[in-house]
């Protein structure tokens, strides 16, 4: 999961960027947060499962969170501000929370625990850049990903999507358990599993390598997944 705060009073960006991530951890240690002290700097060709925004800004954090949504619909709003007149101003993105910052200590935690399981959800998407453009792709659907030089490749029950990203920043995207990285260069997700037999995994007919390096955990969390579909 990749998550930008953002908040041009930098004092306050470091102490919400500590409560977020002491909340989090718990949950999962896949995730990476982003702090942006200067709004204008937001990435809009970089997609983040969660944008925390506080509205006062150089930037109408308001604004700011309508612009990014057009290029990424999926993505979680979450606004922390004392300006609490501007509430009503939210609801023309629709977002997923808004935090009061004087009570963001004793909230947080709701917040988080909320937002997970809301990402979590079997039919979560992902925003990926391909050579049409930006496209949502639905988590359960893909069956593996594999690299290719700049390139990965997502192997889908629809069709294969050629994306530019890296396996390491996919894999943060991803915040569903049933993927693995079972390779430097390979992401499986453990539903289309048809066969696991010493350092190979078969899906589609497909027989894809693990490495030395991810055997032992991929031995346990394959045991662990077909224990739960018992």
């Amino acid at each position: 999961m990749i998550i930008a705060l953002i908040d041009s009073n930098n004092e306050e960006l470091d102490i919400t960027n500590s409560f977020i991530k002491n909340e989090i951890q718990k949950y999962t240690s896949n995730f990476i947060i982003e702090k942006i002290d200067n709004p204008l700097t937001l990435d809009f060709n970089k997609y983040y499962n969660v944008l925390f925004l506080e509205i006062e800004m150089p930037k109408d954090g308001i604004e700011l969170a309508k612009e990014y949504l057009k290029y990424h619909k999926t993505t979680k709003i979450i606004f922390i501000s004392n300006n609490i007149e501007r509430v009503f101003d939210t609801f023309d993105v629709h977002p997923f929370y808004f935090i009061k910052k004087e009570y963001l200590k004793s909230t947080i935690s709701k917040v988080i625990k909320s937002l997970i399981n809301k990402i979590d959800i079997n039919n979560a998407y992902i925003s990926v850049k391909t050579d049409i453009g930006l496209i949502d792709i639905q988590v359960n659907s893909i069956k593996y990903i594999k690299s290719d030089k700049h390139y990965c490749l997502f192997f889908t029950t629809d069709e294969i999507y050629k994306v530019r990203d890296t396996i390491s920043n996919i894999l943060l995207k991803i915040t569903s358990k049933n993927f693995s990285r079972i390779h430097q260069s390979i992401i499986v997700n453990w539903q289309y599993v048809e066969e696991f037999r010493y350092n190979t995994i078969k899906i589609d007919q497909e027989y894809l390598p693990i490495s030395r390096t991810y055997l032992t955990e991929c031995k346990k969390i394959y045991t662990i997944f077909i224990k739960n579909q018992i």
